[in-house]
């Protein structure tokens, strides 16, 4: 086992190096990815924003088409509102790919997924519903002799020990 161990280990000291006990790998991770999400949503507004202006020329070129008086005009505007047409649909094909959540390979995967935290920055706001009681201090209180604790009851209760052997 300590010669396998021993084989193994030339390929798994730096990817634990890497990992360390700080979770640094997945901070780089983390980070990466924070980076990557802001490209992509940089690209997906700059996608949308030439979306809309092809569709607003597009708009406008229509507008102007069945305004025209003579027939060169009203061609000259069709033209240019399949050229705003166009420009839409590339700017629709050239919008960023939504990110991969996860990577799933032959020797493992790995995930992202969003969890919500919280820390209470001011004990005294909490809502009375989100307060719990603290069992642990009321039993010693309790196992100390204190027999009266506002909105406590407290009560003898007799039980049986068993014991085998």
């Amino acid at each position: 086992m300590k010669a396998i161990n021993g084989l193994f280990r030339v390929v798994t000291d730096p990817c634990e190096a890497l990992v360390g006990k700080d979770g640094r790998l997945e901070k780089l991770i983390l980070a990466f990815r924070a980076q990557e999400r802001a490209r992509v949503q940089r690209e997906e507004a700059e996608a949308r924003r030439k979306q809309e202006e092809a569709a607003r020329a597009e708009a406008e070129a229509i507008a102007r088409a069945s305004q025209a008086k003579t027939d060169a005009d009203r061609q000259k505007a069709l033209d240019e509102a399949e050229a705003a047409s166009q420009a839409q649909a590339v700017a629709t094909i050239e919008a960023p790919a939504p990110m991969t959540k996860g990577v799933k390979t032959d020797s493992g995967s790995i995930r992202e997924r969003e969890v919500w935290v919280f820390q209470v920055v001011d004990p005294a706001l909490v809502p009375r519903t989100f307060c719990v009681p603290d069992e642990k201090a009321i039993r010693a209180a309790v196992a100390a002799g204190v027999r009266q604790i506002a909105g406590v009851a407290i009560t003898l209760e007799e039980r049986l020990t068993r014991r085998v052997g």
